[in-house]
């Protein structure tokens, strides 16, 4: 049975330094899981010191817009205001202007209508009685 004591012997140092080297691995790997935490860490608080300026300025940028759109609606709204008085006002206008047109043409033209008439009547009178008698022959 000497020989089984050196191959447990053999076997026992084999998994010793087995463990050794497992628990040595599980401290590399460890430490790489520290340093990794710090670093995300300093990533989140750099996120963190950043991120709430820059809410700040969106909220801002927001309020902004908002502003800007409510004004733009405003002068929107004066704009088809003004579009609309401005064309009832010309239709108002226009309609003036056909009414004048038309009384002008009834009170100054119809008048020259009918003494143009009234001379053209003379006129055919006049030639009528100042004729050749001999065209009538």
């Amino acid at each position: 049975m000497p020989g089984f004591t050196i191959l447990y012997f053999v076997c026992l140092i084999i998994i010793a330094l087995s463990l050794v080297a497992f628990a040595v691995a599980s401290i590399v790997v460890a430490l790489e899981i520290k340093k990794t935490r710090e670093n995300l860490n300093r990533v989140i608080e750099k996120v963190d010191r950043e991120i709430v300026p820059l809410t700040v300025e969106i909220r801002k940028i927001a309020e902004d817009v908002r502003s800007v759109t409510k004004i733009a609606r405003y002068q929107l709204e004066r704009v088809d205001s003004s579009i609309n008085y401005a064309s009832s006002n010309l239709l108002t206008i226009i309609d003036g202007v056909a009414k004048t047109v038309g009384a002008v043409r009834q009170g100054i033209l119809a008048p020259f209508y009918n003494i143009s008439a009234i001379l053209k009547g003379v006129s055919r009178g006049v030639e009528y009685f100042f004729r050749d008698k001999k065209e009538e022959e």
